[in-house]
């Protein structure tokens, strides 16, 4: 079986996660002198398999990783793998299903940061959608995620109107975030399958997406600005509609 070249993840908390959710992906580990102690139990695990492992210098630790802030570990390993949408089409609908599509958010570490968040507060899958959105993670996702990216399931999809459609047919309520949406001051939703749709900084939401949605929404501020950076409004409104609800059956 031959593989697509290896991507470099490096950072302690991704390549942690990295190895705890995909050990099978892992190609070759990179680490410095002074990381094998803290990495220990990851490297007998290497040895044990006979997968390379070694020893570098800063120097080349920053050219495999592609950055500086490596942390002093760059796993080469496969990518992780993001789905075609049509498969979460298919996937289970639970009553507390949450559903997050990002519309053409391409910045990595907004993406990263958002990953991060996704996966503390439990959301069950991530889109990634529109023709700006990449087809795949980078290492900056990856690194600035701190191994969110690996407690995600990623789907990707060029048209968000058709995707739309198919989870509104299985149970799910659109909300779209908007700058005149509703004002979103006290309400914590009840236990509901939910798609949050979020745009790009730039544009914010496709006005075919927003017209699929079922609620538009916003987060109040003092105006002194429209908005916040997108990776934050993320953060705030995955606390609204994971973290603070209810839990199915509780």
């Amino acid at each position: 079986m031959t593989h697509a070249r290896p991507m470099a993840v490096c950072g302690w908390h991704a390549c942690l996660a990295l190895f705890e959710r995909r050990p099978d992906d892992i190609r070759r580990i990179l680490i410095a002198a002074d990381k094998q102690k803290l990495l220990g139990h990851v490297l007998s695990w290497a040895a044990a398999r006979r997968l390379p492992y070694r020893t570098v210098e800063e120097a080349e630790l920053a050219k495999a990783a592609g950055t500086p802030h490596h942390e002093g570990v760059v796993i080469l390993a496969d990518e992780k793998p993001v789905l075609p949408a049509e498969e979460l089409g298919r996937a289970p609908c639970r009553p507390d299903s949450f559903v997050l599509v990002l519309e053409s958010v391409a910045n990595p570490h907004n993406l990263g940061a958002m990953l991060r968040s996704c996966a503390f507060f439990g959301a069950s899958a991530v889109v990634l959608a529109g023709e700006e959105s990449p087809r795949k993670l980078s290492p900056a996702v990856m690194r600035t995620a701190q191994g969110g990216a690996e407690h995600v399931q990623l789907y990707r999809a060029d048209d968000i109107v058709p995707l739309l459609a198919a989870l509104k047919r299985k149970g799910f309520t659109a909300v779209g975030t908007d700058v005149f949406g509703k004002d979103l001051t006290g309400a914590v939703p009840d236990v509901a399958p939910t798609v949050l749709i979020m745009g790009s900084e730039r544009g914010g939401m496709s006005p075919a997406a927003r017209a699929a949605c079922d609620r538009l929404v916003r987060i109040p501020g003092s105006d002194a600005v429209e908005s916040l950076n997108v990776s934050v409004a993320c953060g705030i409104m995955l606390a609204l509609f994971v973290g603070l609800r209810p839990r199915a059956g509780a």
